[in-house]
């Protein structure tokens, strides 16, 4: 099934799915706890208000994704089986973040570029989990040169880009 879909407010919880184009498709609202999603291309799709607690996003495309109001806390996005064998991270760029629950989040290896986060982080009091993630404004959230300083391994002091 892919293509731009009506999936608004859908029970999708804990399922596995792998290999779908949903781009465009209207999500909001849609109850994604807990499911796993590999190889999807979700680019420009609306999720605002879904609920995607523990979800697990592996290689998927979020560019332009609407999150605004999502609840991601303790979800998963990330590529760390995929990306040792050369194909590409998850991307979140110019996604819309605002008032996103990110809390205990883990974002390995995606690429934040141009994101607005808006107040994610301010609002929620807690931040996600980084690894190798690029910030939104290009920077890189683990930094070799300097591992003694812990600042190193975030993205919250590179949350504005240019």
């Amino acid at each position: 099934m892919d293509g731009t879909l009506d999936l608004r407010n859908c029970d999708l919880r804990g399922l596995s799915l792998e290999s779908f184009h949903w781009e465009g498709s209207d999500m909001r609202g849609v109850k994604l706890q807990g499911a796993h999603l590999v190889n999807f291309n979700l680019t420009a799709v609306d999720l605002s208000g879904a609920d995607l607690r523990g979800a697990v996003f592996e290689n998927t495309d979020l560019r332009w994704a609407n999150l605004t109001g999502a609840n991601l806390s303790h979800a998963s996005i990330g590529c760390r089986e995929v990306y040792e064998i050369g194909l590409p991270c998850p991307s979140l760029e110019y996604a819309i973040l605002a008032g996103t629950d990110l809390r205990g989040t883990h974002l390995y290896g995606v690429r934040l570029t141009h994101a607005n986060l808006g107040d994610s982080f301010q609002q929620r009091g807690s931040t996600p989990i980084w690894g190798d993630t690029i910030c939104p404004d290009g920077t890189n959230s683990f930094e070799w040169e300097s591992l003694s300083n812990s600042d190193n391994f975030t993205c919250m002091n590179n949350l504005d880009f240019p």
